[in-house]
């Protein structure tokens, strides 16, 4: 389970979006949003993490260590 991953599915339902909601804004299909949250975005691309958070006005930042 992806931190990062849990965190976007976290801040979609605390803005209370659902499935279909987010899916319209990144323009894909609802059922790509579910299955991307259904393994919590593992082995989603970076590309990918970048729209779901901007759909999601959240901003991305990475601590490298």
């Amino acid at each position: 389970m992806s931190p990062g991953g849990v965190a976007l599915i976290k801040a979609r339902i605390a803005r209370k979006l659902t499935h279909k909601a987010l899916a319209e804004r990144m323009q894909l299909a609802e059922q790509q949003v579910q299955r991307d949250e259904a393994t919590f975005y593992e082995g989603a691309s970076i590309r990918r993490l970048q729209d779901v958070a901007n759909a999601l006005n959240l901003r991305i930042s990475e601590v490298i260590t």
